[in-house]
């Protein structure tokens, strides 16, 4: 019997935090709506001018480069992602609570994005927080429709790279 290319991908999958790292999430539409939702959220940055807020002299650029592009987006994830939406899912699942789903959100990913927008209260102003929560959804769909954090870190290096062409 000969393998198909969706079996040979299943060989290939890792599990980490019990989520399965190798589905084609990269083949789907709603992938590159994310990549295109990115460029309609760099705009609204610009319109509300809060790109502009922080200060980045070149000389930073390299090493605020290498921590918001690479070392952030996959630390973030990991807790918010893969720590704490698992969680809420799990604590749902066990305590059989109702699940609200809406537009294909769960609750936990919801409860997740504003967290992860809180958190940026802490070191940006509060328009930049408030605007975390829309990326924030977007990453937490994809790993609960994918069950992975891979496309989850790749959108937000993405989303991050944006940032920092924007800064720069």
């Amino acid at each position: 019997m000969k393998q198909t290319s969706e079996d040979t991908s299943q060989l290939h999958t890792v599990n980490i935090f019990n989520l399965e790292i190798g589905s084609p999430f990269w083949k789907q539409f709603d992938f590159w709506l994310a990549i295109v939702a990115a460029v309609v959220f760099y705009f609204v940055f610009i319109f509300f001018s809060v790109a502009n807020i922080l200060p980045v002299r070149s000389i930073e650029l390299s090493y605020f480069f290498v921590i918001s592009l690479i070392a952030f987006p996959i630390m973030e994830e990991v807790v918010f992602r893969g720590l704490i939406q698992e969680s809420l899912q799990q604590l749902l699942t066990n305590y059989q609570l109702r699940k609200i789903v809406v537009y294909r959100l769960s609750s936990a990913n919801l409860v997740c994005s504003v967290l992860f927008a809180a958190s940026h209260l802490v070191s940006q102003p509060w328009t930049w927080a408030l605007l975390m929560f829309f990326p924030s959804i977007i990453f937490g769909y994809f790993k609960d429709k994918y069950q992975s954090l891979k496309p989850a870190i790749i959108l937000h290096i993405f989303y991050n790279m944006g940032f920092y062409f924007l800064l720069g």
